[in-house]
Order: C-alpha cells, then sequence, then structure tokens
C-alpha cells in the first residue's frame, strides 16, 4: 500500500497541510464519516508539529462534492473529520488518502483514536513518541502496525480485516469478526492502580498469531485468544518460576499449539473434543481424577447445550477474576454432561495460544453415554465421571461398518489432560471444540 497511490485531486476542502500542536492538543482523534474507501498511513517525521495531508479522489461529475474535510479543536482534543458520501452509489466513485506525521522529538500524546468504516489502516514505527491510549474501530479493511509504544492498544474490525502488529504496551485487545490477527507483544509494567497486564485475541475462522513476552513484568499477566475452526498458535514468555499467568486459550475445530518458557510454573488444563492432546514434558506431573478449575458452559446447564458460540455470554467480571485470583486445585465443580458442547467460557475478557512440533502425547480419554435430551447430572455429587468403553447393543442386522458409524455418531469422545509444572501460581486453560491441542516447554 502506497502513501499516495493515485493523482492528487482537489478536494471540496483546500488542501493545504494542517498542522497540530501537541502540546495544546494531546487528544488527536481522526474521524472518518461515510462509505467511501481510504488509506491512512501514520509515520514519524522531522516536523515540529503533528502533520495532517488529504487528498481526495472522485470522478469529475462529483468532484465537488466528493469530500468535505472538517478540523476543530476543542480544548485539548483535537479532530479531524473527513465527510464522504453516504450513499452506496457513490461509495467506490469516491477515494481518499490521508498521511499524518508524527514528529520524531515528540515525547507523548495522550490518546490517539482513529474512526472509520472503509479503512486500509498502517501505522510505521512510531515508538519514538509514548501514546498512552490508542483506539481504532473500523468495520473493514486491513490494519497493519509496526511498532507502537503505549499503555493501552485497543483494535477493533467490526466487519473483517486482517489485524497485525508489534507492541509494547501493558494492555492490547486486537479483535476483528474475520480475519487473521498476528500480534507480537512486549508487556510493560503498570502503576498500582491500574490493572494488570493483559492480552486479547479473538477472531472467527481466522488464524492467530501470538508472542507474549512479559519477562520485563514484575507481577502477574493475562493472556487469551479465541477463534474457530484456523489454528491458534502462542508463544508466551514469563520472567521466573514465581510469576503468575493466566492463560484462556480457545478454538473451536483449529489446533491449538502452545509454546511455554521453561520458566513457567503452575497448573496447565487441557480439553478436547474428537481431538488428540500432545504433552510430552518430563516436568509434568499429570494429576489422577482431577477436573477443570472453570467448567464449560454445557457443564453448568443443559439448556447451554443448544446455544451456538455467538450466544455464548462470557463470564462476569467478578466471578472470571474471582476464579483467576484463587483457583482451588482439587476442588470439584459440577460434573460434566457427555454431550459435545458447542460453545466454551471465555473467563474474563480475553485468551491466547502457539505451535510446537508434534511429539508423544499423554491423554485422559473419556468415553460417555450420552444423557437423555434435557437432563442434567447433579451439580451436588461428588462422584468423578464415569469412563465406559461399551456402547448399548444395536439391531445385529446392520453390518458391523454401520454399527460402528452410528455408534461414534452418537457418542462423544472427550479427552483431558490435567496437572502441573512444578507448585507455581500459573494456570492456563485450553479448550478446544474437535481439534487437537499441543503443548511445548521452551
Amino acid at each position: 500500500m502506497g502513501l499516495f497511490n493515485k493523482p492528487l485531486l482537489p478536494a471540496h476542502y483546500d488542501n493545504e497541510d494542517v498542522q497540530v500542536s501537541a502540546e495544546l492538543c494531546p487528544n488527536i482523534h481522526i474521524n472518518v464519516v461515510g462509505l467511501a474507501k481510504g488509506e491512512i498511513t501514520i509515520l514519524s517525521g522531522n516536523e515540529d508539529m503533528i502533520q495532517i495531508t488529504t487528498s481526495v479522489q472522485a470522478k469529475e461529475s462529483i468532484l465537488r462534492n466528493a469530500a468535505a474535510l472538517e478540523p476543530v479543536q476543542d480544548g485539548n482534543r483535537y479532530t479531524y473529520t473527513i465527510h464522504t458520501p453516504l450513499e452506496d452509489k457513490l461509495e467506490k466513485a469516491v477515494t481518499f488518502q490521508v498521511l499524518i506525521t508524527i514528529p520524531r522529538l515528540l515525547d507523548s500524546l495522550e490518546s490517539f483514536t482513529i474512526e472509520g468504516s472503509n479503512i486500509e489502516l498502517s501505522i510505521g514505527n512510531i515508538s519514538h513518541t509514548f501514546i498512552r491510549n490508542l483506539t481504532i474501530s473500523n468495520s473493514k479493511g486491513d490494519i497493519s502496525i509496526d511498532n507502537f509504544y503505549g499503555e493501552s492498544a485497543t483494535i477493533v474490525s467490526t466487519n473483517g480485516g486482517s489485524i497485525k502488529g508489534s507492541y509494547s504496551v501493558a494492555r492490547l485487545s486486537a479483535q476483528t469478526k474475520t480475519g487473521k490477527i498476528a500480534s507480537n507483544v512486549r508487556l510493560l509494567n503498570t502503576d498500582d492502580h491500574i490493572p494488570s497486564p493483559k492480552v486479547l485475541c479473538s477472531t472467527l475462522n481466522s488464524r492467530i498469531d501470538l508472542r507474549v513476552d512479559g519477562t520485563d513484568l514484575f507481577g502477574p499477566f493475562t493472556v487469551e485468544a479465541k477463534t474457530q475452526c484456523a489454528p491458534l498458535e502462542a508463544k508466551i514468555l514469563v520472567a521466573n518460576k514465581t510469576q503468575k499467568l493466566l492463560g484462556n486459550l480457545i478454538n473451536f475445530g483449529g489446533p491449538i499449539q502452545l509454546r511455554l518458557s521453561t520458566q513457567f510454573q503452575g497448573r496447565l488444563e487441557t480439553r478436547t473434543h474428537y481431538g488428540k492432546i500432545h504433552l510430552d514434558e518430563p516436568t509434568f506431573v499429570k494429576l489422577e481424577g482431577a477436573v477443570l478449575s472453570i467448567p464449560s458452559l454445557s457443564d453448568r446447564n443443559a439448556s447451554s447445550l443448544n446455544l451456538s458460540p455467538h450466544q455464548l455470554q462470557p463470564l462476569s467480571p467478578t466471578f472470571a477474576k474471582s476464579m483467576s485470583s484463587s483457583v482451588s486445585y482439587h476442588s470439584l465443580v459440577s460434573p460434566r454432561t457427555p454431550t459435545q458442547e458447542t460453545g466454551m467460557p471465555w473467563a474474563g475478557e480475553d485468551m491466547p495460544a502457539q505451535r510446537p512440533p508434534q511429539s508423544r502425547y499423554n491423554s485422559y480419554h473419556q468415553q460417555q453415554q450420552p444423557s437423555p435430551p434435557g437432563s442434567i447430572h447433579d451439580s451436588g455429587s461428588d462422584k468423578p465421571e464415569s469412563i465406559s468403553e461399551g456402547r448399548s447393543p444395536t439391531t445385529s442386522s446392520r453390518p458391523d461398518k454401520q454399527k460402528k458409524k452410528d455408534e461414534e455418531k452418537e457418542s462423544t469422545v472427550t479427552r483431558e489432560l490435567i496437572g502441573t509444572f512444578g507448585d507455581g501460581p500459573g494456570l492456563i486453560m485450553a479448550k478446544n471444540s474437535s481439534g487437537d491441542i499441543t503443548v511445548e516447554l521452551i
């Protein structure tokens, strides 16, 4: 994507460069109203002030009404609005490009916000300037960030588009409806009054590649990621054996591949339907008869079995926080129903995962009889789930292959592997509806 790969044509508003003083206006807001497709590029430069240059391209017949540029200063906030046509028939007839230059000598900005509906956004290496809060909201279009330095980055693509970036932040949230996510995150320490560092990545039907480096942190941090029908790969590094890492990785049908630094100490919980669990680490100790610390929704109530993943509601922040801060490793939860679940819980707001090579695997294999429709186990029972390899007999008139096929359709094959690496405070959960889970220490 070039900076200005189309000829510059006059817009309805004169295209003189806009200059913004960061000292007077440390809060910058770029707002695009309308349906026209545009490109926004943010780079570093040698200027003394923030520079904004806009060009609009349109067919001759609508050139005069192609766009209107509206710069407004309100106290310490500067809002630059680009008004483009709202009519669908003009969506492809008008395009615009914006080049924003941030001075290399600029120390900091309080906030930088970009909102639009059809934007290709490219942010270069602007790590020379500390931006406390970066917020990007875009309905469709790819987002690329070479290097960002700040306290938090919140990136949302509501109608598709990939999100690729490298960040030095305390908190990152990258969410897109359908699009790849690639995040390389170096986590920063926060003040006591600010929540602990956290990374959240979420998409559908697309791959997630996540690398989180927590080696500079003094305290705990959280990593969460979720996708479906695509690989979820994560690499997570911790500072030492006493650091508390909370991880929650969820996939619906694609493989989960997680690599952890050898410094990680804590509990690992994995569960998959119709998949395998690959783990071959001598320091891992399997806990026989252990159950998930936070059960899946289908473990809590039968009605959730009929919900699609989009209908499932996340855990309340209070419950998720209490579970993540003080997990009883040997406490029992309500027994699971053997029916295959259509969704899994997302503790808190986020989650993550990454790829290691396949190796020998330990698996906790449970093959269970399905419960009658609408039934649910007694949540107060302390009895472990029954492991049954047998099936109810079927009519002998069917061929053996057909019998086996019918049995596979009726049964749910669930594998669980729960155990610990040392005796540290960490907790990582990896759940998959029908894909493999691989865990490796590096």
